[in-house]
């Protein structure tokens, strides 16, 4: 096949028989707006949904150059995730959009893919980052972007050597509940604030790659550590939690252009 597949209905069940859209989109869309959808290799999303679209697949017979889930009169819930060893991942290099107007969350796991996966929220809802296993996301040399407004509803680890990109801002849940690690041997966007809603617990970038600041707030209730270069891409400040440290593990610079920089914290740590 070479052209987009569309489902609108209330059940669309998958197991086994192949779906090729070629280069074309897969799209589905509940015909109750209300209603969930479920995509992944089991029934098993969590939180569990009794009204869903169950796609039950080991992704290993779809093919698609992208995924859309929902859309514009859509409020339910959309989960995307493969959180069982053993299953097929996601295949490589494979855009997965949300587009959702209302209210309801996405939610986004995945155990391990090479796939590049593209997070697109809509007006609202933003997207759930939610991590039933460790790791969480974990996409090897592909890419993570995230276009909606990011909410941690666990610990979260994001693996992601092609790069990491958020471009809105990220808040915990209930603050300083969970923990962030981004580990990325590409680099890491960071555009919008860090924990000006609900702190994070904690943040932490692994040495490889680099990490780009946009945003004015990087906010935790514990500790922070930056252990690859920083690109300060606008004036910053880096909030750590009463007796934390805040870390620079590499250097600390502006992007071509003399940068604030303000750390309020316990202890602040510079090593690069």
């Amino acid at each position: 096949g070479g052209g987009d597949i569309s489902f609108t209905t209330n059940n669309l069940l998958q197991t086994g028989s192949a779906i090729d859209a070629g280069t074309g989109d897969f799209a589905v869309v509940p015909r109750t707006g209300t209603w969930n959808i479920e995509f992944a290799p089991s029934n098993s999303a969590v939180p569990p949904y009794d009204t869903a679209i169950f796609i039950d697949s080991d992704f290993a017979g779809i093919i698609a150059g992208s995924f859309t889930l929902g859309g514009s009169g859509h409020t339910g819930v959309i989960y995307v995730g493969n959180n069982i060893s053993g299953i097929a991942a996601f295949p490589a290099d494979l855009a997965i959009s949300q587009t959702n107007a209302g209210a309801g969350g996405k939610y986004f796991e995945n155990r391990n893919s090479s796939a590049n996966v593209d997070l697109a929220a809509g007006s609202t809802g933003g997207i759930r980052l939610y991590a039933a296993d460790s790791p969480a996301i974990s996409l090897g040399t592909g890419t993570l972007s995230v276009s909606g407004s990011a909410t941690l509803f666990a610990d979260t680890t994001i693996s992601a050597n092609g790069g990491i990109v958020f471009n809105n801002g990220i808040d915990d849940s209930v603050a300083g509940a969970d923990d962030l690690t981004l580990n990325s041997s590409g680099t890491t966007s960071l555009h919008g604030a860090v924990g000006s809603g609900n702190a994070l617990s904690s943040i932490v970038t692994d040495a490889g790659g680099s990490t780009e600041v946009f945003g004015a707030t990087m906010g935790t209730t514990g500790a922070q550590s930056y252990l690859d270069a920083i690109s300060l891409e606008a004036d910053a400040q880096f909030i750590g939690g009463s007796g934390s440290t805040v870390r620079f593990g590499g250097t600390v610079a502006g992007a071509g252009i003399a940068r604030s920089l303000t750390v309020t914290t316990a202890n602040a740590r510079f090593d690069g």
